[in-house]
């Protein structure tokens, strides 16, 4: 099931982003997001348990940046992330963008597999240095 993410969920995911991710994020800053753009900020539930989410932001009216999506190893390669990135694009999306590290091939051919093309390569983009891939994809 896919559902918008409640305040009560942001703990979980929270510890999502710590299994999956290198950066760290606190919860201020999950909070603070889902207060910006609660529409676009969706969570996965299997067996009543939260395992992925996804993360985005309106850069204009029909313009979505997707800054975060991440699902828990256990439900990785199930389709969850997929469900996720189905179920933020809203029939006003028009665009859809996002970051990925250069050093994440899973992700760059996961995206690739739903229509995103690499537009831009961007030099020492994470903190660590790791230079990252500005992704694109066009909706009809």
């Amino acid at each position: 099931m896919i559902r918008p993410v409640r305040s009560e969920d942001l703990p979980a995911v929270m510890h999502i982003a710590e299994q999956t991710l290198t950066l760290s994020y606190t919860l201020d800053f999950f909070a603070g997001m889902w207060q910006l753009s609660p529409e676009h900020f969706l969570i996965a539930e299997r067996d009543n348990r939260i395992v992925g989410f996804i993360l985005g932001v309106l850069t204009d009216t029909a313009t979505l940046r997707i800054l975060l999506l991440c699902v828990t190893p256990r439900w990785q390669r199930q389709g969850i992330g997929s469900a996720l990135l189905h179920h933020i694009c809203t029939p006003d999306i028009r665009h859809i963008y996002l970051e990925v590290r250069a050093d994440n091939p899973g992700a760059i051919a996961f995206y690739r597999r739903h229509g995103f093309t690499v537009t831009e390569q961007l030099p020492d983009f994470y903190p660590d240095g790791t230079p990252g891939y500005r992704m694109e994809h066009q909706l009809l």
